[in-house]
């Protein structure tokens, strides 16, 4: 006779069976349906330009292609279209619908390490042998599949993304660029990815793009919604005047200065599996050249919080009904500034300070942060790297003229006696850097007295910061800095670049 025992523990056994082959015919067959789907995906017909016949890279190329399985660079560049395809698009419909018909791939010697040009339905991408080459050297085959898988499907999307409408144009930190380079960026991350790996970084700007607004599109992903690149790209079709701001409230219902905030704080959690929230304190204000008898507002940015407590320098500071606070800064001298968040419901609190710089009235100070009307000799500036970018007070953009000789000018609003100022070198091509210049000055814009010159020379490395004392008792409303070229750079061109050029002084007594 059998034991009931081991009866009962018999059928369980053949129940649990049961139930999870139900289950694992459930998964499999919802994976052949969506396979099958996507095999009505139109593949675009994929033209190979080899600019370079025999370099070394294109036998490098195959050889990679070949170890995924495909028989040449064609059926990869369709196998990628497939895979961003299925990344930004929940249906082969939508995909297709996008109708990227060709796609013209060039393998070049030199050039642009990767480029998108056109729009659907014929693209063309291309793609520079070298740096193929110099990767497989620097970090070997297995990284280099990686990296190529990456690269390619970050120029694919640019190819099936839809593009925002009413969003601005394709320059840095506008919506638009943000959008574009952003979700291309995330595609990558999602696909190739970025090899060597690349990781997030506090900072940065949500408009900024590439893996800047990547990381924060992931966070986007890993902490509320697995589908999030495919809604973004929806919403980008749809809304008639779009920025991520109204995408993000339509979603999610959060603004993106919010989310943004937030994902700011996660940064060190990455890559965000598992994901819990914790109780944390935050809250950001506009960091500016600040004086005494100045206001200064602060935007509270806390997460899972409903107390706050603000102080500056000890003393209580009440909030408004948002946790939100301002405060006038009497006099000259850095303050402490604290919120202590807290949770009325778990009992957990998390405490913030930052400190806050007062300057008094004629302290020498960084007076080119303040603006001013900004002009350049020549109006040749390529998009995005006109003399707005000297003073944008990054190093990764750059002003850049194609001549050998010109000048940039700030018109400031009122007079300053200039002690020093600072020049950062441009991103590339040491021979376009500025090698000769003349800092001039001038009271009513017509008359202009040199204040400093400089000749012969050379910034070491790429986006160097150089600093220049002046022993100067006038005061100027007008500075000019007239530059000319080093030499003509590696591609025969006579052109100037700088990245920054900054300016430090006071106001006369």
């Amino acid at each position: 006779m059998f034991n009931n025992n081991v009866l009962l523990k018999y059928i369980q056994v053949k129940q649990i069976t049961k139930l999870l082959l139900l289950i694992a015919l459930f998964v499999l067959t919802g994976y052949s349906v969506s396979a099958k789907k996507w095999k009505k995906f139109n593949p675009p017909d994929v033209e190979l330009v080899i600019t370079a016949e025999g370099h070394e890279g294109v036998i490098k190329y195959l050889e990679l292609v070949k170890k995924q399985g495909y028989n040449n660079i064609e059926e990869w560049v369709q196998h990628c279209s497939k895979m961003v395809a299925q990344e930004l698009y929940y249906t082969v419909e939508e995909a297709n619908a996008k109708s990227v018909q060709k796609i013209t791939y060039k393998l070049n010697d030199g050039g642009a390490l990767s480029y998108k040009d056109g729009a659907a339905p014929h693209i063309e991408i291309g793609f520079d042998l070298n740096y193929l080459v110099k990767f497989i050297i620097e970090h070997g085959l297995k990284a280099a599949s990686d990296e190529l898988y990456g690269v390619l499907c970050h120029e694919i999307a640019h190819g099936y993304q839809q593009e925002p409408k009413n969003a601005g144009t394709y320059q840095y930190e506008t919506e638009f660029f943000g959008f574009i380079e952003g979700t291309a960026d995330l595609t990558r991350l999602k696909t190739g990815g970025f090899n060597p790996p690349r990781f997030p970084k506090q900072g940065g700007n949500f408009k900024s793009g590439y893996n800047i607004t990547a990381f924060f599109y992931l966070w986007i992903t890993k902490t509320k919604d697995a589908e999030f690149l495919k809604k973004l790209n929806n919403t980008a079709k749809e809304m008639e005047v779009w920025t991520i701001d109204k995408a993000l409230m339509q979603l999610y219902g959060e603004s993106v200065e919010t989310m943004w905030q937030h994902y700011q704080q996660d940064v060190d959690l990455y890559p965000w599996d598992n994901y819990k929230p914790q109780i944390s304190a935050g809250f950001t204000y506009e960091e500016k050249l600040l004086f005494e008898g100045e206001s200064l507002s602060f935007k509270n940015y806390s997460r899972l919080a409903d107390e706050y407590l603000w102080t500056v320098n000890d003393k209580e500071v009440t909030a408004n009904k948002f946790g939100d606070m301002a405060w006038v800064f009497p006099e000259k001298g850095t303050y402490t500034v604290q919120l202590v968040a807290k949770s009325s419901k778990n009992r957990d609190c998390d405490t913030l300070t930052r400190t806050v710089k007062v300057m008094g009235r004629n302290d020498g100070f960084e007076f080119s942060l303040l603006g001013g009307k900004l002009s350049s000799q020549h109006a040749d500036s390529p998009k995005g790297e006109d003399v707005e970018k000297l003073f944008d007070g990054k190093k990764g953009s750059k002003f850049l003229s194609f001549q050998q000789e010109t000048w940039v000018q700030i018109e400031t609003k009122e007079p300053y006696i200039l002690s020093s100022y600072a020049l950062v070198s441009g991103n590339d091509q040491p021979k376009r850097d500025p090698g000769n210049w003349k800092v001039l000055g001038s009271v009513d814009g017509n008359d202009f007295e040199a204040i400093d010159i400089q000749k012969d020379f050379i910034f070491e490395k790429r986006r160097q910061k150089k600093n220049f004392k002046v022993d100067e008792a006038k005061a100027y409303r007008f500075f000019r800095l007239q530059m000319r070229y080093n030499q003509t750079d590696d591609y025969g061109k006579d052109i100037l670049q700088l990245a920054e050029w900054s300016l430090t002084g006071k106001r006369p007594e």
